[in-house]
C-alpha cells in the first residue's frame, strides 16, 4: 500500500487563477458563478472556507504542480507524518 497525502484548500483566500485546474483538471474544477477551484474528490472535511482530501501518491506529482503554480498559494500538501510538502 502506498503512501497518503493531506491536502487542504484555503477557498477563501483563492482568485480564481484557475492554475490548479490546467496543472490537474482530473482534481480540480472551477466553480460558477465565483470562478473559485473546488476539489472533485471526495472530501473528509467541507467547510465554506476550506476542503481537505487525502489521496494516494499517484496523484502526488500533480497535484505538487497545481500547488506550487497557486500564485496566492492555497493549496498545502501534507505527508503521513505530518509534514508539509508545500
Amino acid at each position: 500500500m502506498g503512501k497518503k497525502y493531506k491536502v487542504v484548500y484555503d477557498i477563501k483566500d483563492c482568485i480564481g487563477a484557475a492554475v490548479c485546474h490546467y496543472a490537474d483538471p482530473e482534481t480540480w474544477e472551477i466553480r460558477k458563478p465565483d470562478g473559485k477551484a473546488t476539489i472533485k474528490l471526495p472530501k473528509t472535511q467541507k467547510s465554506e472556507n476550506q476542503e481537505v482530501v487525502w489521496v494516494d501518491e499517484s496523484k502526488l506529482p500533480k497535484l505538487m504542480e497545481a500547488a506550487k503554480g497557486c500564485p496566492v498559494v492555497v493549496i498545502h500538501i501534507y505527508d503521513e507524518e505530518g509534514n508539509k510538502l508545500i
